[in-house]
């Protein structure tokens, strides 16, 4: 069972080993009111229409916080939901936020605020409960998760993890495609590096 290091020094604190306080009065003292004056860990508390960023193995899922610990979010039906399918239906649902987060990391993240002025709390809210039940077409590239909650917050339907994606996608294409071209230089290239490889050793 993980027990935060925290709760370790609340024991040190109030059940101390005798060592310690036998030895070290002045060292138990010092931690003793160190710990007690130092502000101990909160978590972090979405408002309501905060966008949640959800840490998953290969992509991010997102949500809107909506209150009470419900958020809602647009899922496909497929069984390898998320990043692994490209166009399937999908739908609208408002469940538990730490049911949605499960054991992933994740956070608030408005950051496109710096680009759009958010809509009002309550207007985001009372439009992702509607929308709850309702079934979408789900797509990849044009309306994801992340399309689904900007559109929410912002009015306008973004996904930079997209972009980004698409962008390593089309660099890594590009790559492959002047390889192709252009394969009898690529080999002379090798060949005459291998060949001078070869005479140095031989020298």
């Amino acid at each position: 069972m993980y027990v935060p290091a925290h709760s370790w020094c609340f024991v040190c604190v109030f059940f101390p080993p005798p060592f310690l306080t036998v030895s070290s009065p002045l060292l138990y003292f010092s931690f003793s009111l160190s710990f007690i004056l130092s502000p101990c860990p909160v978590p972090q508390e979405p408002e309501l229409g905060d966008l949640i960023e959800i840490s998953r193995d290969n992509y991010k899922h997102w949500a809107v916080y909506v209150g009470a610990g419900f958020v809602v979010h647009f899922v496909n039906h497929c069984k390898f939901h998320g990043a692994a399918v490209q166009a399937a239906n999908g739908i609208v649902r408002k469940e538990k936020m730490w049911d949605v987060v499960g054991k992933d990391k994740w956070k608030i993240n408005n950051s496109m605020d710096r680009q759009y002025e958010p809509r009002p709390a309550n207007a985001i809210v009372e439009d992702a409960k509607a929308l709850v039940g309702k079934e979408l077409r789900y797509d990849l590239v044009s309306f994801n998760c992340e399309h689904f909650v900007t559109k929410l917050r912002y009015g306008v339907a973004e996904s930079p993890q997209v972009v980004t994606k698409t962008k390593k996608y089309t660099v890594t294409q590009d790559l492959r495609t002047h390889i192709r071209t252009n394969w009898p230089y690529v080999w002379a290239a090798a060949l005459l590096f291998m060949a001078t490889q070869t005479a140095v050793l031989l020298a």
